[in-house]
């Protein structure tokens, strides 16, 4: 109790919870300003209620066999006997309940009627307003297709960073869809979650949409869930990818309860550089995509980004992770039809180099660059190969089969590359496929010694080609 009192809420406490009177005042204490105190007004309030749990129960009352094991026949009518409760009929429903459930029902039919008929005369008085009230109630001011008209980023060598390819298409998803809102774990400029031109939600200011969710995932999650489940603003929210773990327990609720809440995860691989392995991922990749129910996308340049959080925000039935670089990433020469259609399914092929492909390369992310230049080298060597790009495992695995066979050309070997656990792609790797991750933790360095290190540059990716295919007998 001090610790929120000490936060600035309003805390009654009621010392015996089958005390019914003591509970509807202090119910009517925290819903009615008019009995509140000065300074309890503008306050959230607390109820803190004393009960005992298996109350009633004369083996098992303050047990812990009265959390989660059945009282059983035996106790269930000694519980009775010691309550003055009527020994049958088994589940007694006394009269005078059924009279006041009766008359509440009716009660309460007559509000609706009641609230139904101001509706319809607000509508008739304001239009315009009752329609945007409409298009909140219908779901449509919180997923529908946005982002259309968004140009297409340039083909760059050098390219930019997802995270910030997000970023900037976010402004624009802000403006088209208006239940967009969200913060970040006290890391907003680095994930690039602040809406701007936007005030931050705060007591003064609480229609503003860029929330401050401070060091705290968990409690992040679980805001965004009850935000969700209004079913009237569509929330997300940013951390680092490593920091997930804090966030999984109510990562795991939204999938659970199919809420739309869009998670940012940035920083998503040794990409990172300096911060060292407590911030660089490698196991979470493969963890997140196992939740059943949860849509991780991990976009391989600026034009996948764009169109992955197109699609998530066109999608209201269930959570989804948006997986992003630190580190800049080449924008890659991609039809943007391609694109669009190769997010919705999860996977398409980026490029061919001959019309016979010989080998298949697969990877996401900052690997997708990453395996254009080996696909390069491998040209240059005259061995035909098939880049295929994978934005999401979990869109790709609710494809038929025969799609998943049709782009990864089921009778090709295949390398499959990412710099995380390689868990991920071992459901598609056959016999023989050579797959290439992280099986260890990454190091405190500059992103490009890294990538070197673990071995996620175009020469180390031949060279381990060469080692598993030698003389290229990749038959």
């Amino acid at each position: 109790m001090g610790t929120f009192m000490a936060l600035g809420w309003s805390v009654r406490y009621v010392d015996d919870g089958n005390d019914r009177e003591a509970t509807r005042e202090a119910l009517a204490w925290a819903t009615d300003p008019m009995i509140q105190m000065e300074g309890e007004i503008e306050t959230p309030k607390m109820i803190v209620v004393r009960t005992h749990i298996g109350f009633g129960s004369p083996k098992y009352q303050d047990t812990a066999h009265a959390h989660g094991s059945a009282l059983g026949p035996e106790e269930v009518l000694n519980t009775k006997r010691n309550l003055g409760w009527p020994e049958e009929p088994a589940f007694l429903v006394p009269d005078d309940v059924r009279v006041h459930f009766d008359l509440q029902a009716r009660e309460k039919a007559r509000a609706q009627s009641a609230w139904q008929e101001l509706l319809k005369k607000y509508g008739e008085a304001h239009p315009d307003l009752f329609a945007r009230w409409q298009e909140w109630m219908s779901g449509s001011a919180i997923a529908r297709p946005v982002l259309a008209q968004y140009p297409a980023y340039p083909v760059d060598p050098k390219g930019l960073a997802t995270r910030q390819a997000f970023g900037e298409a976010l402004q624009v998803a802000s403006k088209e869809l208006p239940g967009l809102w969200g913060g970040s774990a006290d890391l907003a400029p680095s994930n690039n979650t602040l809406i701007k031109g936007e005030v931050d939600c705060q007591k003064s200011t609480p229609t503003g949409k860029n929330l401050h969710f401070g060091v705290r995932e968990h409690a992040m999650g679980g805001i965004l869930n009850g935000m969700a489940l209004t079913g009237m603003v569509r929330p997300y929210g940013g951390t680092f990818l490593v920091f997930s773990d804090y966030m999984r327990g109510a990562m795991r609720l939204s999938a659970l309860m199919r809420q739309p809440v869009v998670f940012v995860l940035t920083h998503d691989s040794i990409g990172l550089g300096e911060d060292g392995p407590t911030h660089q991922p490698v196991e979470h990749l493969p963890a997140l995509r196992a939740i059943p129910g949860m849509t991780l996308y991990r976009p391989g340049d600026a034009n996948e980004t764009v169109q992955a959080l197109s699609v998530i925000l066109t999608d209201r039935s269930g959570p989804a992770c948006l997986v992003l670089t630190r580190q800049k990433v080449p924008t890659l020469a991609l039809s943007a039809a391609a694109v669009r259609k190769g997010v919705e399914t999860g996977a398409y092929v980026a490029r061919e180099t001959g019309e016979n492909p010989q080998l298949v390369l697969v990877g996401c992310g900052s690997e997708l660059g990453l395996l254009w230049q080996v696909q390069d080298r491998l040209a240059d060597r005259k061995i035909p190969t098939r880049l295929v790009s994978v934005p999401s495992t979990s869109r790709l695995d609710r494809q038929p089969r025969e799609v998943r066979d049709r782009i990864f050309l089921a009778d090709r070997p295949h390398v499959f590359v990412e710099a995380a656990s390689p868990m991920s792609w071992y459901p598609y790797a056959r016999t023989g496929d050579l797959v290439i991750g992280m099986t260890t933790f990454g190091a405190s360095a500059p992103a490009e010694k890294l990538m070197e290190a673990f071995g996620f540059t175009p020469e180390a990716v031949v060279s381990r080609i060469d080692e598993h295919w030698p003389g290229g007998s990749f038959r």
